[in-house]
């Protein structure tokens, strides 16, 4: 039971974490707009644009060291947090066996989180399914589009915006290539992510969808 909740609190915070504005809205609220550099995220959300950049990404763009990119990525940031919380609960409780558990969580959070955002609406979500699963090489067009995708968030404010617009379009069509062939690689994409339907849209237009 305690395995059961503790991959359901994980499973909620990378959720918030990365799929939304709530530390962001919250912080704002509580006097720390300053402190979590909230202007310069929105100024970066807007130069960024059409892609949709989460607040983890941001800080990675800003502070480009072990801790933000540690803090950007999901793999990463969940082993982390589930060695962490077995070591706790093997103290807490005198007993070792939830450190040797720490696997069973990080398996079952990234399941589960997986399975909470299989609907692909963005070029920014199919990059953060296939870096986060390991799904970089299951085809050329998801080489392609990872490698523009890298090009795209190594640009920074002081590129100009037509070239910014220009790579976002070319990682788009990538995408779009991707998601058009996404049938041919139902095999891989359900055997990693363990989903029955995952969809992909393209602004809010269903692009294809895989099933078992």
């Amino acid at each position: 039971m305690i395995i059961f909740w503790l991959i359901c609190f994980i499973t909620a915070f990378l959720l918030i974490w990365f799929n939304s504005d709530a530390l962001v809205d919250w912080g704002s609220l509580f006097g720390l707009y300053n402190v979590l550099m909230v202007k310069e995220f929105y100024d970066f959300r807007l130069e960024m644009l059409p892609l949709n950049v989460n607040y983890p990404t941001f800080l990675k763009n800003k502070y480009c060291n072990f801790v933000t990119k540690l803090l950007a990525c999901p793999l990463c940031l969940t082993v982390w947090i589930a060695l962490c919380m077995g070591g706790c609960f093997s103290i807490l409780f005198g007993n070792p066996i939830f450190i040797f558990l720490a696997p069973i969580i990080y398996v079952g959070s990234l399941v589960t989180y997986g399975i909470s955002i299989m609907n692909i609406n963005n070029p920014q979500d199919l990059y953060s399914l296939l870096i986060s699963y390991g799904l970089v090489g299951i085809s050329q067009e998801a080489q392609n589009f990872v490698t523009c995708m890298d090009s795209l968030m190594r640009m920074c404010s002081c590129d100009p915006v037509p070239a910014k617009t220009a790579k976002f379009n070319q990682c788009k069509q990538n995408y779009i290539a991707f998601a058009s062939r996404s049938p041919a690689f139902s095999a891989q994409l359900l055997g990693k992510i363990r989903d029955g339907r995952i969809s992909f849209y393209l602004n809010g237009q269903l692009l294809s969808t895989v099933s078992r």
